[in-house]
C-alpha cells in the first residue's frame, strides 16, 4: 500500500469545501459522510461525532446511515471522538437508537467499543483486505 497522504496545504483544502445550504428549500435535509472507502463493490462508512458519554446523531442522519446499513455492500460504523485520542466505535446494525422525544438520536455508552486512532486504522486495514479477498 502507498504511504499515507498528508494535507500539504490547509488552505487550498479549505478552499475545495462546498456549502450546499442552497439545497434547504430543495430537500429538507442533506448530510456529508466523514469517511467512505470502496474496494470491489463494497462500501465502508465512518461517521464521526463527539463523544458526550454516548454519541447524538441528527434523526435524518441516523435514518440514512441505518439506511445505508441494511444494504449488503455497506459496512457502517459510528466513531465518537472523546478526549486524549480515545475513541468509541459502533456498528449500526439496526438496533434502535435512544430517542427520548428529542430531535437527534442517542447512542448510549455501552452499546460501543473501546478503541484508539491506531485501532481504528487496523481495523480499516483489515476490512480492506478483507473485502479484497486478501485475508
Amino acid at each position: 500500500m502507498s504511504s499515507p497522504q498528508v494535507m500539504r496545504n490547509y488552505e487550498e483544502w479549505a478552499k475545495s469545501l462546498r456549502n450546499y445550504e442552497w439545497l434547504a428549500g430543495v430537500v429538507p435535509g442533506a448530510m456529508d459522510v466523514d469517511v467512505l472507502i470502496e474496494r470491489k463493490g463494497h462500501f465502508l462508512v465512518l461517521e464521526t461525532k463527539p463523544w458526550t458519554n454516548g454519541v447524538n446523531v441528527g434523526f435524518g442522519q441516523h435514518l440514512a446511515l441505518d439506511a445505508l446499513s441494511r444494504l449488503d455492500e455497506f459496512d457502517v460504523y459510528l466513531v465518537g471522538e472523546g478526549s486524549k485520542g480515545q475513541l468509541y466505535m459502533l456498528r449500526y446494525d439496526g438496533d434502535a437508537p435512544v430517542r427520548n422525544g428529542t430531535r437527534p438520536v442517542w447512542f448510549p455508552p455501552k452499546r460501543f467499543m473501546r478503541t484508539t486512532k491506531e485501532g481504528l486504522g487496523v481495523f480499516v486495514g483489515e476490512w480492506y483486505k478483507e473485502m479484497s479477498g486478501t485475508k
